[in-house]
């Protein structure tokens, strides 16, 4: 909880302090650019490209922001946020999210139970863009009355699981396992080169989070 609690103040520094700056910057420049008389061309040019890596820094920002925490499980809940993320995913890789969710809408599920969940996703989805080589996943999460259960599988160029872990080039799956399990979780991984790839989380619920007490499933 103190390391999600940091990532928030960051991230909220980032969007507020560093974004409220950058914006200043940019109409700072803006002023600039139209002051500039029409001989100085070289000037004008260096303004214009300025601007132009100011937008890019801003948009990195935000992309960082939302990396560090994201703000939709707050606004959409799980269910939402990872639809969203999808949307995003697809947007930015050209790879089709085909996504089959059996969760409420809202869920009273612990903040750090969607929070583990969400990261799983985004670093399974992650790894599908940078090593699978496909233009399609599949994506799944459901409720049971004692986990949240969550599967990410593709049919990409996969891998050995235990040759990569030991030549320490996993550290995105190491640190997938240790956010599962401090939460008493398990995550399994089955994976053969040339035979695609299937991420398998349990995540457990509270005794008392009675998540069919909620709103109609979704599919």
């Amino acid at each position: 909880m103190a390391h999600e609690e940091e990532r928030r103040r960051i991230a909220r520094e980032l969007h507020d302090e560093v974004g409220a700056l950058l914006t200043s910057v940019q109409l700072c420049l803006g002023m600039a650019q139209a002051a500039t008389p029409p001989e100085a061309t070289t000037l004008a040019e260096n303004l214009r490209e300025a601007r132009q890596l100011i937008d890019r820094l801003s948009q990195e920002i935000r992309q960082l922001t939302l990396q560090l925490r994201p703000p939709l499980l707050d606004e959409l809940g799980l269910a939402g946020a990872l639809r969203a993320y999808a949307e995003r995913f697809e947007r930015q890789t050209r790879i089709a999210v085909r996504l089959a969710l059996a969760l409420p809408e809202r869920t009273s599920l612990p903040e750090l139970i969607e929070l583990t969940a969400y990261r799983f996703v985004q670093e399974a989805l992650t790894n599908v863009a940078r090593h699978a080589r496909v233009d399609q996943v599949d994506v799944k999460a459901s409720l049971t009355e004692n986990h949240l259960h969550l599967v990410v599988q593709d049919q990409g160029i996969g891998f050995d699981p235990e040759t990569v872990t030991a030549s320490g080039r996993s550290m995105g799956l190491v640190a997938m396992r240790e956010r599962i399990e401090l939460l008493g979780g398990r995550l399994e991984i089955e994976s053969h080169p040339q035979q695609g790839t299937r991420l398998e989380a349990y995540l457990p619920l509270p005794a008392e989070t009675n998540p069919f007490a909620e709103a109609e499933l979704l599919s």
